[in-house]
């Protein structure tokens, strides 16, 4: 059995050879981690220095019904939120009832691009540790069996130590690689949730400024009128079908009232002279 003799000088790159080829594996891993993270960190980067200034200037061309003005302008900035409303108000432009689902569809799709190889971070969070513990039970498994080969009459105390902390180098490379992408992981997690959190509020703004188009009279309204409209319609068809519900109640029970009375008239029978003589 022969194990590496321990030399204070290690540095850290000798250090890690000493765990074998259980360390290749999480040499990717932590590569693989690094790109995605200062990929996505420049990406999110990029959002937060572009500020929404412009998105009063939309809003109001959108109250003045200025559409193409305002999808113009949406089109001047590169933000993913003017990209968002740009393609929702094209399509509103069209086919008005159609404005929520467009928005809801172009945002999922704008969401689902930023957090695009977020779980591949939250993938090598989780299994870098137990990749580390693989090389270690490997480790441990290969020390016991020179070990027994070797005979417990020849066990030395410094080559079992030497064995058992090259076993458990691959478990500390794996923590060290799981602690930072899992804190990576969660900080890219909480800047798509603000972005969402942003592209909604934008989104409700740009919705609430677009007027709709009346089945009815081909006029141009608000949603909030659209919906009163809406309600008192809903409670005058209501109120009809209690009335309606009601006359047919008292006209059933009228029936059913004047069926026993005409069963119960019945003629007087005639009695006879004679017998009102006796």
């Amino acid at each position: 059995m022969c194990f590496a003799v321990v030399d204070q000088d290690m540095n850290l790159g000798e250090l890690l050879r000493q765990g074998g080829w259980a360390m290749w594996p999480l040499y990717l891993c932590s590569f693989i981690a690094l790109i995605v993270f200062f990929q996505r960190w420049l990406l999110f980067r990029e959002i937060q220095t572009r500020e929404l200034s412009w998105l009063k200037g939309v809003l109001a061309l959108v109250k003045q019904h200025r559409f193409d003005a305002a999808i113009a302008e949406c089109e001047n900035h590169r933000h993913p939120i003017a990209h968002v409303l740009s393609q929702t108000g094209q399509v509103g432009i069209q086919r008005s009832d159609r404005l929520e689902a467009e928005a809801e569809r172009v945002g999922n799709l704008e969401i689902q691009r930023y957090e695009s190889f977020l779980p591949l971070l939250s993938f090598i969070a989780q299994v870098a540790p137990l990749l580390g513990l693989l090389g270690t039970v490997l480790g441990m498994v290969k020390m016991f069996l020179g070990l027994q080969n070797s005979g417990l009459a020849n066990v030395n105390a410094s080559a079992l130590a030497s064995g058992i902390w090259q076993a458990l180098l691959t478990t500390a490379a794996g923590l060290i690689v799981a602690a930072p992408t899992l804190a990576a992981h969660l900080y890219l997690t909480s800047r798509v949730d603000r972005f969402r959190m942003q592209l909604s509020d934008a989104v409700q703004q740009f919705m609430t400024a677009w007027p709709m188009v009346s089945a009815t009279s081909f006029e141009i309204e608000p949603v909030s009128s659209i919906s009163k409209v809406r309600s008192t319609r809903k409670s005058a068809d209501d109120k009809e079908l209690v009335q309606s519900v009601v006359q047919q109640r008292i006209v059933d029970a009228e029936g059913e009232l004047s069926v026993p009375l005409k069963n119960s008239v019945q003629p007087r029978k005639q009695v006879p002279q004679e017998e009102l003589d006796v």
